[in-house]
């Protein structure tokens, strides 16, 4: 089994005529968004096949270095479909310009919020995760919000990053 499949085409997507899905219908196997967190924060979120509303999920926040993209999920389809886990991705958690460590917290932080409002979570099962810089933010994000692990992929903390 692949579990980080580039392409699903079997995927729902639940997007608006407008492109947006700020009032998702949490229906299993849908990916949704962007969302809004809040006034400066949105995300994208995969509901996997498993979901149901009576149990509690797990949650997997995860980061990258140019910020949560539609495709972004799509790699982790599989792998979410698998555990059951409800995976977002922030869009301006990046690491540009004037974007630190502290603003991928933020969002992040921002996104789990939110996340937690429309889905039954599970608290003893918040993840992160992320690529690159993305993955130098799962591990702060892991530091600094209670969490059970952190995925990292090719991840490495620089003097500058906070």
């Amino acid at each position: 089994m692949t579990f980080f499949r580039a392409e699903r085409p079997d995927m729902k997507d639940d997007r608006g005529p407008d492109g947006d899905s700020s009032d998702p219908d949490l229906e299993p196997g849908t990916l949704q968004g962007p969302l809004k967190a809040d006034d400066d924060t949105s995300y994208y979120v995969y509901i996997p096949d498993s979901y149901d509303q009576r149990v509690r999920s797990s949650v997997m926040i995860w980061t990258q270095s140019d910020g949560g993209r539609r495709e972004t999920l799509t790699h982790l389809r599989d792998a979410a479909d698998l555990t059951g886990m409800v995976v977002a991705t922030p869009v301006e958690a990046r690491h540009e310009q004037e974007s630190t460590l502290m603003n991928n917290l933020a969002h992040a932080n921002d996104t789990l919020r939110s996340v937690r409002s429309k889905f039954e979570i599970n608290g003893d099962a918040v993840y992160f995760g992320g690529n690159d810089t993305g993955a130098a933010a799962a591990l702060w994000n892991s530091m600094k919000i209670k969490s059970s692990g952190t995925f990292t992929v090719s991840g490495f903390f620089t003097p500058d990053m906070t």
